[in-house]
């Protein structure tokens, strides 16, 4: 869940603390997720804007960190992107894609895929 969602005239923030080291871009799917979960109950006709709270973790911007997005172009990534994303996580035998967005998974020690995966990068 986002820490704070705060609710102006034309905008709504999304504001996440994130305790960690490596560094998180404002623009993320996760943000997204919670900004299509605001904007469906609190807004409409808006612009999003998406905040990154992360004292610990260094980045070129700095602790805090904000995107802007607007209201149809949040709708439109979550029925090209998000919902497509969904239902094929739903099939019967789902597609699993490993990557480096997987350093932070608890099977990845145990997933064939990621095996498969890091066996890759170390030959390239």
């Amino acid at each position: 869940t986002a820490d704070a969602i705060l609710i102006g005239k034309d905008m709504i923030e999304i504001i996440d603390l994130k305790s960690g080291k490596w560094a998180v871009e404002a623009d993320n799917p996760q943000m997204r997720i919670y900004a299509l979960g605001a904007l469906s109950r609190y807004g409409d006709d808006c612009t999003v804007q998406m905040t990154i709270v992360q004292p610990r973790g260094w980045h070129k911007d700095g602790p805090i960190r904000s995107w802007d997005i607007t209201a149809h172009n949040l709708a439109s990534w979550g029925e090209e992107t998000l919902k497509p994303a969904i239902e094929a996580s739903l099939v019967e035998s789902p597609e699993f894609v490993p990557g480096d967005h997987c350093k932070l998974c608890n099977a990845k020690t145990v997933c064939e895929k990621f095996s498969e995966y890091q066996k890759e990068q170390e030959n390239d």
